[in-house]
């Protein structure tokens, strides 16, 4: 399980969106986010990233823990669907 970092804002977000990238290439395909707290738009971003990464090699990406300000934030901006079907 790969452990998504607590903040994911845009002076960030390439070298987190990176991260979890090497994270599926490593085979993970669990993402938690249950620490992820401060965030901006760029974070979902950077998820999005992440599933079409995931897509692209025919991975099923699971991310747990989306409440708090992450679930806030998709939401916010009517995509809470697209990354928690």
């Amino acid at each position: 399980m790969y452990t998504v970092p607590a903040r994911i804002r845009l002076d960030n977000a390439v070298a987190v969106k990176l991260q979890g990238l090497q994270a599926l290439a490593q085979g993970e395909t669990v993402f938690d986010l249950s620490q992820v707290q401060d965030v901006d738009s760029s974070a979902l971003a950077v998820m999005l990233a992440w599933k079409r990464a995931a897509l692209q090699r025919k991975i099923d990406l699971e991310l747990l823990g989306r409440d708090g300000n992450l679930g806030s934030l998709a939401q916010l901006y009517g995509v809470q669907d697209f990354f928690y079907p």
